[in-house]
């Protein structure tokens, strides 16, 4: 028969250690194969979300100024407008309306490029600086004054109307 030896448990623990670190590395593999698999996954994620802001910002700009071209006596408005000719009260304020989905569409443009969206690699000053001629020649018509003085202060916050103050 054959007899056992008593443990040695110094052997053990070193046994039971080396166990540990293997468990540790294989575990430490497993984690940094999953961050790159994650960080690939969240890579295309935002690269999937800044290209559905792109699209979202091209079908504004479409939006707004489509009206120009579907609606003669808008686009009659506008012209009058910017040729400094009077307009009605009525006109006034569909040319002032206008404006405001324009500007709506500037602010949302200048807040995607402060949260670093959409065109992500352009600064949000950028937004003013393409816009900025236009926002200009809108607000210096009679009507389009008019309303950024009386009604714009109660549709857009006050570091936006800042920035388009800055513009005109």
């Amino acid at each position: 028969m054959l007899a056992l030896r008593p443990m040695n448990w110094d052997a053990l623990g070193a046994i039971a250690e080396l166990v540990g670190a293997i468990a540790v590395l294989a575990t430490l593999v497993y984690l940094t194969l999953q961050i790159r698999q994650n960080s690939r996954a969240l890579e295309k994620s935002n690269i999937h979300a800044q290209s559905d802001s792109i699209h979202n910002v091209n079908r504004l700009h479409h939006e707004v100024f489509s009206v120009l071209s579907t609606d003669a006596e808008l686009a009659d408005i506008y012209t009058r407008c910017l040729d400094g000719e009077g307009l009605s009260k009525v006109e006034s304020t569909r040319f002032s309306w206008f404006v405001n989905s324009y500007l709506a569409y500037v602010e949302f443009l200048w807040h995607q490029q402060l949260l670093e969206l959409g065109f992500a690699n352009e600064e949000a000053e950028t937004v003013f600086a393409v816009n900025g001629p236009f926002i200009r020649k809108l607000l210096v018509t009679d009507a389009g004054n008019i309303w950024w003085r009386t009604d714009a202060k109660n549709l857009y916050l006050e570091n936006f109307r800042d920035k388009i103050n800055e513009v005109i």
